[in-house]
């Protein structure tokens, strides 16, 4: 016997929300369709192949330069932070979740960063769509730029990220989840859905201010 959300009587609403958030659109993606058919009716599906399967689970090579990406939520997204190091010698991206938390004002950000960044001086490449928490975070003394967008950033983002290994701290359970999940929503165009992308998002635009094509200075990196 299958048990399901709708035997839990004390299921907490907002994941109740988010649950028929997935189900409706299950009503117009396969995707979707597949989604709920595993993780919310417990039947057996295939999901298809994630963008990124060239991720292994190690340790963060901390003697590495390395920089923080922020991804604000929205609505029922969260607030996420990635640390990031490049050996581009090898061709290798290690990556760390920090912190990945919905519903915090501005100021709980402000005080989930203060915990996490320890030196002020780390470089923190954030979602450049919000300039005003960029503002009020930047006026507390934290090293943070907008990340750089485009009309291609993501598909070369990805196209870029592709190109190497990435390490996983094992720990980094919201991040994992992601890589496991994060498929293209239209294959043929390179346009990812929009989903399970708030460690991702970040990692990228740290992967994309550090590539090569980048000619800004490189700032407040910690060797």
């Amino acid at each position: 016997m299958l048990l399901t959300y709708k035997d839990n009587e004390a299921i907490p609403p907002e994941i109740f929300s988010e649950l028929m958030i997935k189900i409706e659109k299950a009503k117009t993606s396969e995707y979707w369709a597949n989604w709920c058919r595993v993780y919310i009716d417990g039947e057996i599906g295939t999901l298809q192949g994630s963008i990124f399967q060239n991720w292994k689970l190690g340790k963060f090579e901390q003697s590495l330069p390395y920089v923080y990406g922020l991804d604000f939520g929205f609505s029922n997204d969260p607030d996420s932070m990635v640390k990031v190091a490049i050996d581009k010698k090898r061709k290798l991206i290690y990556l760390q979740e920090i912190f990945y938390k919905k519903g915090n004002s501005t100021a709980q950000l402000i005080e989930l960063i203060d915990l996490s960044v320890t030196n002020k001086r780390d470089l923190i490449v954030a979602d450049s769509a919000d300039p005003r928490t960029i503002n009020d975070i930047r006026a507390k003394g934290f090293n943070i730029i907008p990340a750089i967008k485009g009309p291609d950033s993501i598909r070369n983002g990805i196209k870029g990220m592709q190109d190497y290994e990435m390490i996983i701290e094992e720990n980094s359970t919201n991040l994992i989840k992601e890589l496991r999940n994060y498929v293209w929503h239209d294959r043929k165009a390179q346009m990812p859905i929009d989903d399970f992308n708030h460690q991702i998002d970040p990692a990228r635009y740290v992967f994309q201010y550090l590539s090569p094509a980048n000619t800004l200075a490189i700032g407040g990196m910690k060797r």
